[in-house]
């Protein structure tokens, strides 16, 4: 097995790990939440929604293992690749897989913000701006959560911008900066960064939704827009 072959492997099965915890402390918070609220409630539905992105994610890595295998036949049966096309087709398959993930994710937990805030009077707006309103409103504001539900969002946003984000972003998140340039590609999107961004954006859901405020609200039901994107 080549060098390349290995460094895949070797991403691909921390990954694993990494998101099968997610996947596990999503579960357990929508289950909390869950007999608190009722299954029928937000609160309850976007831990449930985000731990089954997981999931997903999880099999697609399972697929990615095995068709790093040398004996696999998944792409022969489509394509006859030199090895090197081979190489590049399966790190097209790793970036796509990285990027659906960071979409589906950022699109649940916009949708969510938007549908809590209505119910405490925040008015829609930009993502960037609407968070920084959204954890005042809840009096949990620090700049920390602020850039931690962010950072995300600028790797989502930099896949319809060339690969940049758009302005200029830092955060401290585990002892490490991170700095996002404008006019710079992001490096911040292997699977190790997005497991750290996504587990402490993680987080910071969980405060919110454990904020009194939020949680003496008796139901909050998800609308109609977002069942659409649901089985």
């Amino acid at each position: 097995m080549s060098r390349m072959y290995v460094h895949l492997h070797d991403k691909t099965q921390t990954a694993r790990i990494d998101f099968n915890n997610l996947a596990s402390k999503s579960w357990e918070k929508a289950q909390e939440n869950g007999r608190f609220h009722g299954s029928d409630d937000i609160r309850c539905d976007f831990f449930v929604i985000f731990s089954q992105l997981n999931l997903w994610l999880l099999i697609q890595l399972d697929t990615f293992l095995e068709l790093l295998e040398s004996n696999s036949t998944k792409i022969s049966k489509y394509a006859s690749f030199t090895p090197n096309d081979r190489i590049q087709f399966l790190l097209q398959c790793d970036t796509l897989n990285r990027a659906s993930y960071c979409t589906n994710a950022m699109f649940y937990v916009e949708h969510f913000l938007n549908v809590i805030g209505s119910r405490i009077g925040v008015e829609k707006d930009g993502y960037y701006s609407y968070t920084k309103r959204f954890l005042s409103r809840l009096n949990i504001y620090d700049d920390n959560k602020f850039k931690t539900l962010n950072a995300p969002a600028q790797i989502r946003n930099s896949l319809h911008n060339n690969g940049c984000p758009d302005r200029d972003f830092e955060v401290t998140i585990r002892g490490r900066l991170y700095k996002f340039t404008k006019s710079k590609p992001i490096i911040y999107t292997g699977w190790g960064s997005l497991y750290i961004f996504f587990d402490e954006l993680l987080n910071v859901m969980i405060e919110i939704t454990d904020k009194h405020a939020l949680r003496k609200i008796p139901k909050i039901k998800r609308t109609s827009e977002y069942n659409k994107w649901l089985p």
